[in-house]
């Protein structure tokens, strides 16, 4: 029979191999962690850019994390939520492009009428008809002045209490399709300065990257 001393040995030797085995074990759990990072990393590489982020470094909306996991309602929302947040802005609305034109996805500050004759909007009367068309923002200082709105939708426009509008398109990166529009609209005149204008277009480039790196990418944004 083993003396108490050996028995003692054994054990510790037991002892040993098994915290070894331990950290072999967190160590390769360790490595699979970092690798997966690494590459998640090396896949969100387009949904990044360091200019737009060193301009806004503490703008969460640009995280590349978010964009690339998060669902379309959810970014969508969070896109007019974080443009309504850094302006003055008191409405707002996002529209995705389809083949009947734009249609409102996310909104606030607007009456049940406005959102039902601005629900989907073609190629003319009114800003985000012309963001859509000309690829570019779209800048109404005064409503009431616009030759964009036609006599219906400007009446529905002061209705609703929206003077001023900007219009900022969410572009495709790679082909420069617009994907939807981003609209921000102020009760007075004159609503926004141009530093508004440069966080919008922000803002629309880090979507329209989203958006198709999800389409590109075969994952979707989930609908949910």
């Amino acid at each position: 029979m083993p003396e108490p001393d050996e028995l003692d040995r054994a054990f510790a030797r037991l002892s040993e191999h098994a915290a070894q085995a331990r950290e072999a074990v967190r160590r390769w759990q360790q490595y699979q962690i970092a690798a997966e990072l690494a590459a998640t990393e090396r896949r969100i590489i387009p949904l990044t850019a360091s200019h737009d982020q060193a301009r806004y470094p503490r703008l969460d909306y640009l995280d590349p994390y978010f964009l690339a996991t998060t669902s379309k309602p959810r970014l969508l929302t969070a896109l007019l939520t974080t443009a309504l947040q850094h302006t003055d802005a008191e409405a707002g609305n996002v529209q995705l492009a389809g083949a009947d034109g734009l249609r409102i996805v996310t909104q606030y500050g607007f009456t049940p009428s406005f959102l039902e004759f601005f629900a989907v909007v073609g190629t003319s009367g009114s800003a985000c008809a012309s963001a859509l068309t000309r690829a570019q923002a779209v800048t109404v200082p005064d409503v009431t002045q616009s030759p964009l709105f036609d006599d219906r939708s400007r009446a529905v426009m002061l209705a609703a209490n929206a003077r001023t509008v900007r219009s900022i398109p969410l572009p495709d990166p790679a082909t420069g399709a617009v994907l939807g529009v981003l609209s921000v609209h102020h009760h007075g005149k004159d609503g926004l300065a141009t530093a508004d204008t440069t966080l919008l277009t922000v803002l629309a480039r880090a979507t329209g990257r989203a958006l198709r790196w999800h389409s590109m990418t075969g994952n979707g944004l989930r609908n949910a």
